[in-house]
């Protein structure tokens, strides 16, 4: 059974690095792609940023097209710079629990108030 989910997950993130036509596209891709992943869960948007990297550059290779794989590496990983503030974000689901060790200085923030806050 798990198999069979990483052979789905691995063929999803094949699907995206396939209709890359430049080098500009395959960066956004994946850029955006980690990010979303990285606002899920840290653990998933590294992941999911480092084969998607791997996948698009080799994609890139077997087209001819110029790659830059230390620039499609760097994006991969950019999900870290937002799992703080996703849904697996140490800081805001602390303060949102009863008895933190801040509580006196700050008080409870429900999550409606730091991870679904509306601008």
């Amino acid at each position: 059974m798990p198999w069979q989910f990483l052979n789905r997950s691995i063929h999803f993130l094949d699907l995206f690095h396939r209709y890359q036509k430049n080098l500009v596209t395959a960066v956004l891709l994946t850029a955006s792609v980690t990010l979303v992943a990285g606002l899920l869960n840290w653990g998933f948007g590294l992941i999911v940023g480092a084969l998607l990297a791997r996948f698009v550059h080799e994609a890139l290779v077997e087209k001819g097209i110029g790659t830059n794989a230390a620039l499609l590496a760097a994006t991969g990983y950019l999900g870290m710079s937002v799992w703080h503030g996703g849904l697996s974000g140490s800081a805001p689901l602390t303060v949102a629990e009863q008895g933190h060790f801040l509580e006196k200085e700050l008080g409870v923030i429900p999550v409606e108030a730091t991870i679904f806050f509306r601008v």
